[in-house]
């Protein structure tokens, strides 16, 4: 993430950034926008919908696709710990909370404050 961040603004060419949870819980809105985004035909986009509507191995119980707090992991503190130093500064940059609400602002309140 740290990477793609640093990247991103020296792009020349148009770019399109996905969610994961979009992905999850928004697989059609989703396609829609990346099938517009690349011109993808009907097919493909039918095609790309089955996929994500379809089991996948990073999936867990079918529609069930609750956020995490990192309290709630069961990690000992020492783990909480080495994930925040190492992925908070990331979190922070993309909005992404550490309690169960997923982001740390709403998606609007983000893009006004930034």
């Amino acid at each position: 993430m740290a990477e793609w961040a640093r990247v991103r603004t020296a792009l020349t060419a148009p770019y399109i950034e996905i969610d994961q949870l979009d992905l999850l819980r928004r697989p059609e809105e989703t396609v829609q926008s990346l099938a517009q985004f690349l011109s993808i035909d009907d097919d493909g986009i039918k095609r790309m919908e089955a996929i994500l509507s379809g089991p996948r191995p990073q999936g867990t119980q079918e529609g069930h696709y609750d956020v995490v707090s990192l309290a709630g992991t069961n990690w000992s503190p020492a783990e909480q710990e080495s994930f925040v130093r190492i992925a908070g500064p990331e979190m922070r940059r993309y909005n992404y909370s550490l309690d169960d609400q997923y982001y740390a602002l709403s998606p609007l309140a983000a893009e006004t404050a930034s």
